[in-house]
């Protein structure tokens, strides 16, 4: 059995967010083609559809609706892991301030969609991220 790719469910992700393969490459750093073939080989691998063509739009199955929920519970544990390992005193420290932090990194992004190609904000310390978005604010007014 072949394991998942968590660059392909990041950026299956990113995708379904995003509400297309065009903007999704962007966040994710990839070619439209890129992402496109991920997809396909994440379809292949599992040996089902994750979504289709309903007129005009792209409609998850019910395969890719649960594999949107395992994937984000997926990549999320896969930069928890990260974040851990690179800042362990913090992250000991204080770990539920520390999963509130990435709920407010995840608003943040949501309120500054520009942005959003910043992916690795989740790994640096806290104080920093939270200074990095005050200045993204101040020069987006």
């Amino acid at each position: 059995m072949r394991n998942l790719d968590l660059t392909s469910l990041r950026s299956f992700v990113a995708v379904v967010e995003s509400g297309g393969v065009t903007r999704a490459a962007q966040a994710v750093n990839k070619s439209q083609s890129a992402v496109s073939m991920q997809l396909k080989r994440l379809e292949d691998l599992l040996g089902v559809a994750l979504h289709e063509r309903r007129g005009r739009q792209n409609v998850l199955t019910e395969a890719g609706d649960q594999l949107l929920v395992d994937a984000k519970r997926m990549v999320a544990l896969n930069d928890e892991v990260r974040t851990h390992a690179q800042f362990p005193l913090y992250a000991a420290h204080d770990p539920a301030a520390f999963l509130g932090f990435h709920a407010i990194v995840e608003g943040l992004q949501f309120l500054l969609p520009g942005v959003h190609e910043y992916k690795h904000l989740h790994l640096m310390p806290p104080e920093v991220v939270v200074l990095w978005w005050y200045a993204c604010l101040i020069h987006h007014k």
